[in-house]
């Protein structure tokens, strides 16, 4: 009476080698994905070395752009030794009353070198290289200060100067802080040592591929010495180190 159908079984996934489209797709997705993981594992791997020799160059580039500053600074100011005087004390025979810093002379020098020095990261950070004579001479790419082999992260000498060259970057966060410190150093009984010291601050930003970290160069530079002799004191127990010093009898009314 009734007759029956034949149906034809279908499965989800078609059995049979998968087209050609399909295996091309497949294996270029895996491509990338192998691709990104690979990248940033050799990334996590060489970043803290990469970041320390990046850091190690911006520090000892700041260093010399600091200290050319400083140099032209001085050639240009020729009353640097006036910088400090004594103060003369009336009927005295050792005629030292006090001592006198001129400030002028301190702030005038002070403003040049830090307008200097802003100057000279402002043209490193465009790429003038010429800038600063530690670097080579010529133009790289804006803010690049330094090219670093891929091999030389590696710490391997058969390596080191090889593979593609990672480009070392400096941005300049903030101005140049510059202030100034005087200390005094006795010695001897009755000597001292008196220093006028520029304190140079640079507050710059170190950029490699993926990565970026701020960093501080601070430099101390001495601008004025001069040493200064008071009274010989009557009575001097060296240092106020240990041991006991004389007994001293004091004078009777």
């Amino acid at each position: 009476m009734f007759k029956k159908r034949a149906f034809k079984r279908q499965t989800l996934f078609p059995s049979g080698p998968l087209p050609m489209k399909h295996v091309l797709l497949i294996s270029f997705g895996f491509f990338i994905v192998s691709t990104i993981l690979a990248i940033w594992i050799v990334n996590k791997a060489i970043e803290p070395t990469l970041m320390k020799y990046a850091e190690s160059e911006t520090k000892k580039m700041a260093s010399v752009v600091i200290n050319k500053a400083i140099e032209e600074s001085i050639a240009e100011n020729k009353d640097l030794n006036e910088v400090i005087s004594e103060i003369p004390k009336e009927g005295e025979q050792i005629s030292v009353e006090g001592i006198r810093f001129n400030t002028e002379i301190i702030n005038r020098f002070r403003a040049d070198t830090t307008t200097r020095i802003q100057e000279a990261l402002s043209e490193i950070e465009a790429g003038n290289l010429s800038a600063v004579d530690y670097l080579s001479t010529g133009s790289k790419k804006e803010g690049i200060i330094h090219e670093v082999p891929l091999g030389k992260v590696t710490n391997n000498a058969l390596l080191g100067n090889m593979g593609p060259d990672i480009p070392v970057e400096i941005h300049s966060v903030s101005d140049v802080q510059s202030d100034v410190k005087t200390t005094l150093e006795p010695y001897g009984i009755n000597n001292a040592l008196i220093k006028v010291v520029l304190f140079v601050e640079v507050n710059a930003q170190v950029v490699v591929p993926f990565s970026s970290k701020p960093t501080k160069i601070t430099t101390d530079v001495p601008i004025a010495m001069r040493t200064t002799s008071g009274q010989v004191p009557s009575y001097y127990n060296g240092n106020g180190g240990g041991g006991a010093g004389p007994a001293i009898q004091l004078p009777t009314k």
